[in-house]
């Protein structure tokens, strides 16, 4: 007998993915034949791996390299199911100046997300107070990323109120934030970053504004209701407020998340890969550590986590902005889609789409402030079984006779 699945319209016969031929496809702002990706195939190599990159020629010949807009009107729940149901990102233009209808009504009644006046400094220390917030120090913007090849580190995690993180924020404005691999040199027991200068930004991660920002969702709404009404349900996992500005950079990683995301002052760039492409990732496990202060010796140290027990968290090594193809080749087939969301903008993130993020001021003065929506994915289905298989496919040939997710490399970011 044999055995076929069926993902995203590939059709697998024991270890081989049959493409179509003569389509086009992209490597990076270049556009490729079919044939000449298969030449890019000179080395040898075995019939799993082979598979793997006709899985991932496949997948951009029958998919458009662009993503679907709409502008001037919110989309049907007929309309962004089919997004979520092809797994296909979706970007809805100026999304907070439309009219938004709670997925709670069947009445007609509207109401709008607060408008830009009520994202300004005075109006969130006015609601916030003297409350305690959790905010994320680096000193390079560079929370939850890959350092020196060997690290994942996490950023230091302090408690401020909102009129001290936003004077330090102010302050720092305009400063460059350096490479994080230009300025370390590693010791015995933990690495030493550059010299400080501190970058600071709101990212708990852990639904924040349904818990110390609680003053603000009401501000945002405690869901989307077109993605509810689509996903027929009004509780998201987690609602989640970001406050930085323009140093802070989010590393290539995805979540297991249908993930809504709202511009609310600023501008953000995602780059964005279809799961399929996890042959591209060169996803690794590299030592769980965060970011610490040593007051004593007055710099930046990166700690493991747990000294005694190595413990390791999978995360891409990639950067998009400056892929290095010398180390990571297979990053040479993936096919990058860009788009950049302007005030209210809104971006349906599909799960387990890896995603990388950079921000953009538009004014000199002008902070970044965006919220998202987290609807759990449906684990039901072929979806997330079939992206499990394409890990351990991949896994293997990385890690010959090792074709098992381990519970930490079964782990998948959130950001």
């Amino acid at each position: 007998m044999v055995n076929e699945l069926v993902w995203f319209g590939h059709s697998f016969r024991g270890d081989v993915c049959w493409p179509r031929v003569g389509a086009k496809l992209v490597r990076g702002s270049q556009f490729l034949s079919a044939n000449h990706f298969r030449k890019l195939q000179s080395e040898p190599m075995d019939q799993s791996e082979e598979s793997l990159q006709k899985l991932v020629s496949e997948y951009q010949e029958l998919n458009d390299s662009a993503i679907d807009e709409i502008t001037h009107r919110l989309p049907t729940a007929l309309e962004l199911s089919r997004s979520i149901a092809s797994n296909r990102p979706l970007v809805i233009r100026s999304y907070a100046g439309l009219q938004v209808a709670p997925s709670s009504a069947e009445d007609g009644q509207y109401h709008r997300l607060q408008p830009s006046e009520e994202w300004t400094d005075s109006k969130l220390i006015q609601k916030l107070g003297d409350k305690l917030i959790t905010v994320a120090r680096t000193p390079y913007g560079n929370a939850d990323s890959i350092v020196d090849g060997k690290y994942f580190v996490e950023p230091a995690y302090e408690k401020v109120t909102m009129a001290d993180f936003l004077a330090e924020l102010r302050a720092t404005e305009g400063s460059m934030s350096q490479d994080p691999l230009a300025n370390t040199s590693t010791t015995d027991n933990a690495q030493s970053a550059g010299p400080r200068g501190d970058v600071v930004y709101l990212q708990s991660q852990d639904g924040n504004l349904s818990k110390e920002l609680l003053p603000l969702l009401p501000d945002v709404g405690t869901d989307v209701p077109i993605a509810s009404q689509a996903l027929g349900t009004n509780q998201p996992d987690a609602v989640n407020l970001w406050i930085g500005d323009d140093r802070s950079v989010t590393s290539l990683h995805n979540d297991p998340y249908e993930n809504f995301y709202l511009i609310i002052e600023g501008s953000k760039t995602f780059t964005l890969f279809p799961p399929v492409e996890n042959y591209c990732m060169h996803e690794g496990n590299y030592i769980s550590s965060k970011y610490h202060w040593d007051e004593l010796q007055q710099k930046w140290m990166i700690v493991p986590k747990q000294p005694d027990k190595e413990q390791t968290v999978p995360w891409i090594p990639v950067d998009p902005l400056k892929p290095d193809y010398t180390n990571y080749p297979r990053f040479r087939f993936a096919r990058p889609m860009s788009v950049t969301l302007h005030q209210g903008d809104l971006l349906y993130l599909p799960s387990l789409w890896y995603h990388h993020v950079q921000a953009h001021k538009t004014t000199p003065n002008s902070l970044i402030i965006a919220c998202n929506w987290w609807y759990d994915m449906n684990y039901e289905g072929a979806h997330y079984a079939l992206f499990s298989y394409l890990r351990r496919q991949v896994l293997a040939l990385d890690k010959p006779g090792h074709s098992e997710l381990t519970p930490e490399e079964d782990g998948i970011g959130n950001n």
